[in-house]
């Protein structure tokens, strides 16, 4: 007998709901044997309604061996009559299971139905290895122009003494069919039959004087494409079970991007039960071989704090390594973080950044946020500007706001408000690191404010040469008075090198090196140094004349 787990109430083997507090009967290890033994009991008495009974029961409990033992029964008709609706519904149920026998039967009673469905669960069965399934296999490989491969099934079939298979291979192997052309070949097949069938006399005739010899094993060459095939049409049709294993046999080869899904559906218990430690290492297997699916789950995972310890910038790592991977959902998660400002500091503008990625690998959500953030960091920037004048304040809050979410022509509008002191307290340091970041970004109106300050020192140490650079791109871009700014440069930096090697040549010369003085003097007179003109002169007066003076 078989009690609720719940309230300890007896019940009969079959009842699927404790009638006294209603919950679910569920069996032990110990029911199943019971219920077991009372069925090998009413077998030896030949009790078949009570064996019809507790089979039924079992299987309806969920129990795999009843499942597929009572659907052979309901096919059969044994205990009963034939019942093949049933039985298929059974032989389903056990399928499910990923039951070998089970997805066989069940696929050729579908064929009734749906040749699609019958397909599958008979590739399936097959590549499962169920022994029953190899003939059909290869008549199915062979109506599909897949000659070798179907060989390979027909040689399955013929190890289990299927007769057809044997005379077929035999067959292939004298026309050289999927196969090479060996009489002695096909003869040791025929050798398997102690007497031949009609069809196969006059092969065996013809092969009567061939010595035997055993053929070289075949391979399935189309077994893994297969096995991705099928993969992704259990995924289609929603049998997740055979998914999960086809996934998993996928991952025993050495298939890396299956060793990451793989680790999704054990993570997630699709098809089967959660596996979190499993789970786990697959993905970080998966992760080694540098699969960027991998990378975004465990982003997920770290994020979320699923199976594993929350690590937000851990998660963040391996979203962009997934993105850099080529996995387009990772640029719009990263920028959903940053824009929402999940377990990190929020930064709009890069969340924008990343928006636009995404939308360029084709995200249609990704642009819509995208679109979103400019309208509305446009709009702050324009009423920014509207206040300027009136409110100071106002504007700079606008104008930091607009900024933040990565408006570029914000920037430099926010550095002049520094500069300035509009709305806030003079800060060159922050300005300049505002024309900066727009520059970076592409503002060619912050080019020349930025090479001023660097020509003058503001803000930053003063450099020449660094302002002449962004002077000339300004000056590139039409602005004029980069151009003066570029000539007064010149002019000065020309009157500085000039009293440079003059004062230089001073020195050479009262250390009495006359030759060395005079190369100075000659350097800074081409600098236009009027008085090293003029002693570079005296050096070339007769003596007499340099004595009087």
């Amino acid at each position: 007998m078989i009690f609720c787990k719940k309230c300890g109430f007896e019940v009969t083997p079959g009842t699927q709901q404790c009638p006294k507090c209603h919950e679910k009967i569920t069996l032990s290890g110990a029911d199943i044997i019971s219920i077991k033994d009372e069925i090998a009991r009413a077998k030896s008495i030949k009790n078949y309604e009570l064996v019809y009974h507790y089979t039924e029961a079992l299987a309806d409990y969920g129990y795999l061996p009843a499942q597929r033992e009572w659907a052979c029964l309901l096919e059969s008709g044994e205990l009963d009559e034939i019942n093949l609706d049933k039985a298929m519904g059974y032989f389903y149920l056990a399928a499910l299971k990923n039951d070998p026998y089970s997805a066989y039967r069940y696929s050729r009673l579908i064929g009734r139905e749906s040749e699609s469905v019958s397909v599958f669960w008979l590739e399936f069965s097959a590549l499962l290895g169920c022994k029953e399934a190899y003939a059909d296999m290869a008549r199915l490989l062979d109506g599909q122009g897949r000659a070798t491969d179907a060989t390979y099934y027909y040689t399955l079939a013929a190890r289990t003494d299927n007769v057809s298979a044997i005379v077929t291979l035999a067959r292939r192997y004298y026309e050289g069919i999927g196969a090479v052309k060996s009489d002695a070949y096909a003869k040791w097949y025929m050798d398997k039959l102690t007497i031949p069938p009609i069809n196969a006399i006059r092969l065996a005739y013809r092969l009567r004087t061939v010595t035997a010899k055993e053929p070289e094993e075949n391979t399935f060459e189309g077994y893994l494409p297969l096995v991705r095939l099928l993969c992704e049409r259990a995924e289609a049709m929603g049998f997740t079970t055979a998914q999960r294993r086809l996934t998993e046999i996928l991952a025993e080869e050495g298939d890396a991007r299956a060793l990451a899904r793989l680790g999704v559906l054990y993570a997630e218990g699709i098809g089967g039960e959660t596996r979190p430690d499993e789970a786990i290492a697959c993905l970080n297997k998966a992760a080694a071989e540098g699969v960027s699916e991998a990378y975004e789950t465990l982003g997920m995972l770290y994020l979320s704090g699923f199976l594993v310890q929350r690590n937000a910038e851990l998660a963040l790592k391996y979203f962009e390594m997934a993105a850099k991977g080529g996995y387009k959902t990772a640029y719009e998660t990263m920028a959903d973080i940053y824009y929402r400002g999940e377990h990190v500091e929020r930064d709009v503008e890069y969340a924008a950044t990343l928006y636009e990625k995404a939308a360029v690998s084709g995200s249609a959500s990704a642009q819509e946020k995208l679109e979103k953030i400019t309208k509305m960091r446009t709009s702050l920037y324009k009423d920014a500007l509207l206040k300027e004048k009136d409110d100071p304040r106002e504007a700079f809050a606008l104008l930091n706001r607009s900024v933040s979410m990565g408006h570029i022509p914000a920037y430099q509008r926010l550095a002049r408000a520094y500069l300035l002191g509009l709305g806030t307290k003079e800060n060159a340091r922050l300005a300049v690191a505002l024309l900066k970041r727009a520059v970076e970004l592409g503002d060619d109106g912050a080019v020349y404010p930025l090479g001023v300050c660097y020509l003058r020192g503001i803000g930053v140490k003063q450099s020449y040469k660094q302002a002449r650079v962004l002077l000339e791109a300004a000056y590139k871009q039409g602005i004029e008075i980069a151009g003066e700014h570029i000539a007064a440069m010149l002019e000065s930096k020309r009157i500085k090198l000039s009293e440079r090697y003059y004062s230089s040549g001073i020195r050479l010369l009262y250390s009495q090196k006359a030759e060395a003085a005079m190369q100075a003097f000659e350097i800074a007179d081409k600098f236009g140094n009027a008085k090293a003109t003029y002693t570079l002169g005296c050096f070339f007066e007769p003596p007499e004349h340099f004595q009087k003076r």
